[in-house]
């Protein structure tokens, strides 16, 4: 009886297993809820927000960037993650950059970032359906209402700080440094 060599049948087993984890992360806005937001906000973080001066004309883009703001300068105030090591100089950069993203889109300074992240992504929800996202915006704190701040998501000037803050948490995050947060990914 001859051998038959195991080599193919131990390809055709493996090699499946093997391109099943070859998947490439799709960029754009995605508001789903899958994975954590924080730590993809932060990998992402130049790409979500870090060119505001080309989001002119992309609502839903902008919409997108101030909630990684948002999300990411609550974590630097809340996540004791972020409160150590070196992701905790980020901090005053993130919340001058929500300042500005605020200012930028009518939203008053002083509204929790819940509130504010809850709204941006019940209008980034609303998807095409720019009545919707109107509604989800129309809350108290934002400024002339949910269509005013359409508007001015639609004509978002460059914002110099919230650039800098996203070029620093991408750096940051996707150089992560022998020992800095007991490895975490900053």
């Amino acid at each position: 009886m001859a051998q038959r060599s195991t080599l193919p049948l131990l390809a055709a087993i493996l090699l499946p297993l093997l391109a099943g984890g070859c998947t490439v992360r799709q960029g754009g806005p995605d508001v789903a809820g899958w994975g954590d937001p924080i730590s993809a906000g932060a990998l992402d973080a130049l790409d979500d927000f870090g060119h505001t001066g080309r989001l002119t004309g992309q609502t839903d883009r902008a919409l997108f960037a101030a909630l990684r703001v948002e999300q990411l300068a609550e974590a630097s105030e809340s996540d004791p993650l972020w409160q150590t090591g070196r992701i905790s100089t980020l901090q005053p950069q993130l919340l001058m950059a929500r300042r500005q993203m605020r200012e930028a889109l009518g939203i008053d300074p002083k509204l929790r970032p819940r509130v504010v992240e809850t709204a941006l992504y019940r209008a980034l929800q609303a998807g095409p359906n720019r009545g919707a996202a109107a509604t989800a915006l129309n809350i108290p704190g934002f400024n002339g209402g949910g269509e005013a701040v359409l508007a001015r998501a639609d004509n978002l000037p460059r914002l110099p700080l919230v650039d800098q803050a996203a070029a620093r948490t991408a750096l940051l995050a996707s150089n992560p440094g022998t020992g800095s947060n007991g490895g975490s990914l900053f």
